[in-house]
């Protein structure tokens, strides 16, 4: 039991050593807390290479899944967490000028897997993610006027 107490007391200050690293995300005014976001922050693009970016604001008011972020290259993109996904039919439209390029479409524990082992440990063990996909795309402004071929 005494193990079992000087284990855990080890992990906790570890864990409070930590926050104060530079890698930790500190509050800005004006700013949404990180801690209010998903904690996957990166995604891999067509050419493999992993962008990284930082969640701006949840784009629905009540229990979002769609969120407006930039990448730290400073491009604004929309991450959304869905259940179910045709990047397919996304691709058609957005080639004819109807929807925003699509960067990413997979699955949610796929991307999971490429997080830091330190994040992944903190991480709650019976975590389930289920069917989950990550949809990642460029940010448009809304459109004024819908195009009148949208239903084709």
């Amino acid at each position: 039991m005494l193990n079992a107490l000087r284990t855990c007391l080890l992990q906790l200050r570890s864990y409070y050593d930590d926050i104060g690293a530079a890698q930790n995300l500190s509050l800005a005014p004006s700013h949404t807390h990180p801690r209010f976001y998903p904690y996957l922050t990166s995604f891999t693009d067509e050419s493999n290479q992993v962008i990284h970016f930082e969640y701006d604001t949840a784009l629905e008011a009540h229990a979002s899944v769609t969120y407006k972020a930039t990448t730290f290259q400073n491009d604004t993109i929309v991450v959304k967490f869905v259940s179910r996904y045709n990047a397919d039919v996304h691709n058609v439209l957005a080639a004819k000028g109807h929807g925003p390029k699509l960067r990413y479409c997979g699955s949610f524990t796929e991307i999971a897997k490429q997080l830091p082992k330190p994040l992944l440990k903190q991480l709650p063990a019976p975590m389930s993610v289920g069917p989950m996909q990550i949809v990642v795309m460029d940010y448009v402004n809304m459109c004024e006027q819908t195009p009148a071929d949208v239903r084709e």
